[in-house]
């Protein structure tokens, strides 16, 4: 039995409740017994525990309270039969903290397993997002708002890849909002997080290397028509409107540029098994050959400095029908940061990009300005870049370079 009118004088005041508060998160985290510590304690809370367990005030500024004895003290005053029904009384039924752990730990168990069955979803997906923490922190520690989520994910997935669709489109008719997919969404995040493992961890997802990562699955943000790529050259062998732009282009050896949305929406039959094809950073180089090799060049593509989305997808496509990538840039820092993306991202060669073709180049007198890197392709090369401090731009080897472009597009 408690004796609630006797138990609320001795425990239920403000100078205890700190008391009871302690006790409470023990016992709900099943630590019984032992000696409970309060740090600081007031004057107040500090008599009032020692009149509880009739001691002489202490000093210090942690107030020791052995919680055996103060059951003890309850049970003698046959106040509660026990510290727990005492503290049930005061404070309501308490939680079992550890038992709740255990039955979360096992919905997400059987959660995770459910999830890796599902024949949508990413190899390595679901491991990453629990070792990554992501997906609890998306739920809010709840498995069931957990498996919501990764459901409506895998709903998206299985609708990828699209021919275009907009991302918009996608999450309406996926998830019935068409901002649901929007950065930042939890649905969204789950599944770029998937798509950066499909196409490649190296794809941010900011600014065109978000739009590269949904093209790459088919899905074109902002209608995919402001990103662009231009090229000379390409050979394309099919019957779409795109492959009809690009044949006609080649023939008269013109550049042209192809916008996200065509080779997301009309991917154009790429002709170029075992082919070579060239990618500069500069448009300059594109007009030279244009001009000066016109059909006779061999197929090149431009980065116009960092690839965007457009010459991201493009260079997929090319790689995957089984072209040989080779890549050309500027001598100096930041070209060599795009020379480092498109060695690493696409698999391309480097093309005249060694140390030995930077001591050749011609004397610019331009400073190498920036914060250093290191290529991933030639060890040697930063060492001689750094001895000799000078930028080369890639329109000071044009005549070299279109000797290249000149002598492939014979073999070709």
């Amino acid at each position: 039995m408690i004796d609630a009118e006797r138990l609320k004088d001795l425990l239920d005041r403000p100078e205890t409740a700190r008391l009871v508060d302690a006790l409470v998160r023990r016992l709900e985290h099943g630590i019984v017994g032992g000696t409970l510590r309060l740090a600081d304690p007031t004057e107040a809370e500090r008599r009032a525990v020692e009149q509880l367990l009739g001691r002489a005030p202490g000093r210090g500024r942690v107030l020791s309270v052995p919680v055996d004895a103060l059951e003890q003290v309850l049970q003698r005053g046959r106040i509660a039969p026990d510290l727990r029904s005492a503290l049930v009384a005061l404070r309501g039924p308490l939680r079992d903290l550890i038992g709740e752990r255990r039955t979360a730990a096992e919905r997400w168990g059987g959660l995770l397993a459910d999830l890796r069955d599902r024949p949508s979803a990413v190899a390595g997906w679901v491991e990453d997002l629990v070792a990554s923490g992501l997906l609890k922190r998306l739920a809010e520690g709840d498995p069931e708002r957990a498996r919501a989520l990764m459901g409506r994910a895998l709903d998206v997935l299985e609708r990828l890849p699209a021919a275009g669709l907009s991302l918009s489109r996608l999450a309406a008719e996926t998830l019935g909002d068409a901002h649901g997919l929007d950065a930042g969404q939890p649905i969204g995040t789950l599944v770029r997080r998937a798509l950066m493992l499909r196409q490649g961890p190296e794809l941010t997802e900011s600014g065109e290397g978000d739009q590269e990562l949904w093209a790459g699955a088919g899905v074109l943000l902002g209608g995919g028509i402001t990103s662009l790529a231009l090229v000379l050259n390409l050979p394309a062998g099919g019957a779409t409107p795109t492959d009809l732009v690009l044949q006609i282009a080649r023939t008269a050896g013109d550049p042209c540029y192809l916008t996200l949305r065509q080779l997301v929406r009309d991917q154009p039959c790429w002709d170029c098994a075992g082919a070579e094809i060239h990618v500069c950073e500069n448009p300059a180089l594109v007009a030279e050959a244009a001009a000066r090799l016109g059909a006779g060049s061999a197929p090149l593509v431009c980065t116009r400095g960092q690839p965007s989305a457009a010459v991201g997808i493009l260079l997929r496509q090319l790689a995957a029908a089984g072209a040989r990538l080779r890549y050309h840039g500027d001598f100096d820092w930041p070209g060599i940061r795009i020379a480092n993306t498109v060695i690493a991202r696409y698999g391309a060669r480097a093309w005249r990009l060694s140390a030995e073709d930077y001591r050749a180049a011609p004397r610019t007198g331009k400073p190498l300005i920036g914060e250093p890197v290191e290529p991933a392709w030639a060890p040697g090369l930063a060492a001689a870049m750094r001895e000799r401090r000078e930028a080369v731009e890639e329109e000071c080897l044009v005549e070299t370079l279109l000797g290249d472009l000149a002598v492939a597009g014979s073999l070709g």
